[in-house]
C-alpha cells in the first residue's frame, strides 16, 4: 500500500449511481449536527451505498467500518490529521481538480502531491499532516474506513459525537 495515498483497481459506481449520489451528497444534511458551520462534515447516507460497497468492493466489512458520503463545504482545508481513522478508502464523487497534499510533520515540506479522479478509488493516509486546496467550492466523495476510537487528530469537530452515535447504533446515518 502506499505511504500517502494509492490508487485502488475497484470498480468504479455506475452512471446513474454516481449522479444520485452527487446530488444527494450536494444537498444532504450531517450525520451529526453542529452547533456552528464545519466546514467538513460525514454525511447521512442511502443505505443502498452500504449494500453497493459489500456487493462490489473486496472489503471485510464488519459493523466497526463506516460507509459513507464526506463533504467539504469550503476551498480550502489545512493541514491537519483526523480523528478517529488512521485511514480511509475515498472514492470522489464532486469536486475534482482539488489538490491533497501530506507532510511528513506540520512543519514540514510537502512530500506528496495528488489530485484525485472522479469516480476512481483511493487507499487515503490520514494519520500523517494533510491539506486540500483548490476546491471548488464543494468536494464530496463516498468514503469507507474502521474506526479506531483512540485515534486522537488534529481537529476534532463532532467526529466524538459520531463516535459515540456509532457505539450506540453503527448504522445510525444511514436513511
Amino acid at each position: 500500500m502506499g505511504k500517502y495515498y494509492e490508487k485502488k483497481n475497484w470498480p468504479s459506481f455506475p452512471d446513474d449511481m454516481a449522479a444520485d449520489l452527487i446530488e444527494w451528497s450536494l444537498s444532504s444534511e450531517r450525520a451529526i449536527p453542529a452547533s456552528k458551520k464545519e466546514p467538513f462534515s460525514m454525511l447521512t447516507a442511502p443505505w443502498s451505498l452500504r449494500q453497493w460497497v459489500v456487493e462490489n468492493i473486496p472489503i471485510d466489512l464488519s459493523d466497526e467500518w463506516v460507509v459513507t458520503i464526506q463533504r467539504f463545504d469550503t476551498d480550502y482545508a489545512h493541514f491537519h490529521t483526523d480523528t478517529i481513522r488512521k485511514w480511509s478508502y475515498n472514492c470522489l464523487l464532486h469536486g475534482e481538480g482539488a489538490v491533497t497534499r501530506w507532510k511528513e510533520d506540520m512543519e514540514g515540506d510537502v512530500v506528496e502531491t495528488v489530485k484525485y479522479d472522479a469516480n476512481c478509488w483511493y487507499f487515503h493516509n490520514s494519520a500523517v499532516p494533510h491539506s486540500v486546496s483548490e476546491i471548488p467550492k464543494q468536494r464530496t466523495a463516498v468514503t469507507i474506513y474502521k474506526i479506531e476510537p483512540e485515534v486522537v487528530g488534529t481537529h476534532l469537530a463532532t467526529a466524538f459525537k459520531f463516535l459515540e452515535a456509532h457505539s450506540k447504533d453503527p448504522y445510525f446515518y444511514y436513511v
